[in-house]
C-alpha cells in the first residue's frame, strides 16, 4: 500500500507539472460579436474581456468585430472580423520551451511576439507555418487559401507538395493540393492597415 500511495503521489506531481507548464491566452481589446467554444462539438457563446483561454478552445469572430490574444510567453495575436482560431497548445512563459499551436481556419490574423518565440506552429488548411519571425500576418480564404506575410524575421511555409522560407517583406501562398509560392509584392505594410487602424497596447496587461 506504502508503494501503491507512493506512485500515485508522483503521478499527480507529474499531472500538477504539467498542467502548470501550459499557458494561457488572455482575451483582450474586444470589438463587436466575438465567441468561444470549449471544443470542437460544443455551442458557441459569448466571449467576455479578459477571459482565460486554454488549449482546446476556439475563438472567432463576427462581422465587423475585432479582438486581440495575449499569450502567456507575450506572444500578441490580433485578429480580423469573421476569423476563426483553435487554440492547441500555449507555452506557459517568455523562456519556455513549450510549443504554441494554433490553428487558423478562416479570416485575417496578425501576430508579433515582443521576443522571438522558441516554438510557434501555425497551421491552416493549407499550410503550416513555422515562425522564426516576430511581425507577420496570415490570411486564410474560404477555399482554404492561406496567404502569409511577413514584416520581420523568417518563416518556413510549407505543406506535403514543398517548403519555402518567407524572409521580411515578403509574401507567399499556399493552396490545396499546391506547393507554396512567393508572390510579387509592392508595399507590404498596406496588408496591416486593419490593424494599425485599432492599435492598442496589449502589453499593458501583461501583469494580469
Amino acid at each position: 500500500m506504502r508503494y501503491l500511495a507512493l506512485l500515485m503521489l508522483c503521478l499527480l506531481s507529474f499531472a500538477a507539472r504539467a498542467e502548470t507548464a501550459s499557458g494561457t491566452a488572455t482575451l483582450l481589446d474586444l470589438q463587436g460579436k466575438v465567441e468561444y467554444r470549449a471544443g470542437a462539438t460544443t455551442a458557441w457563446q459569448g466571449a467576455a474581456q479578459n477571459q482565460k483561454l486554454t488549449p482546446g478552445q476556439s475563438i472567432r469572430t463576427g462581422k465587423n468585430a475585432r479582438a486581440a490574444l495575449l499569450l502567456s510567453d507575450r506572444t500578441q495575436i490580433r485578429m480580423n472580423e469573421n476569423t476563426v482560431i483553435d487554440i492547441i497548445a500555449v507555452g506557459s512563459a517568455p523562456r519556455s520551451t513549450g510549443q504554441s499551436k494554433f490553428r487558423q481556419m478562416a479570416g485575417r490574423a496578425w501576430v508579433q511576439s515582443k521576443t522571438p518565440p522558441k516554438s510557434l506552429e501555425w497551421q491552416t488548411p493549407t499550410a503550416i507555418a513555422g515562425i522564426r519571425g516576430t511581425d507577420w500576418e496570415m490570411a486564410v480564404a474560404e477555399d482554404g487559401k492561406s496567404t502569409l506575410s511577413v514584416f520581420s524575421g523568417q518563416i518556413a511555409f510549407g505543406n506535403e507538395q514543398g517548403q519555402l522560407n518567407v524572409a521580411a517583406d515578403e509574401q507567399a501562398v499556399a493552396e490545396q493540393g499546391k506547393a507554396p509560392v512567393k508572390l510579387t509584392v509592392r508595399n507590404l505594410k498596406d496588408r496591416i492597415q486593419w490593424v494599425s487602424a485599432y492599435r492598442m497596447a496589449p502589453w499593458r496587461f501583461v501583469a494580469l
